[in-house]
């Protein structure tokens, strides 16, 4: 058997058994509302998932 040969064949098998797509994603509303008391720490939350990966970015409280 050539290595091509094996590469080849090797892809065939991937293609033919596809992974079934299972999602495990819930949709959530666009606002949440939550307790006064703790806006701080969602606001904290909220920019920390927004700036992604950006180091440079500042939040100041």
């Amino acid at each position: 058997m050539r290595i091509i040969d094996f590469f080849m064949n090797h892809n065939k098998k991937i293609q033919e058994n596809p992974p079934e797509i299972t999602t495990e994603w819930q949709e959530l509303p666009a606002f949440i509302e939550t307790d006064p008391a703790e806006y701080e720490l969602v606001s904290v939350l909220a920019t920390a998932i927004a700036a992604g990966d950006h180091p440079e970015s500042e939040f100041v409280v």
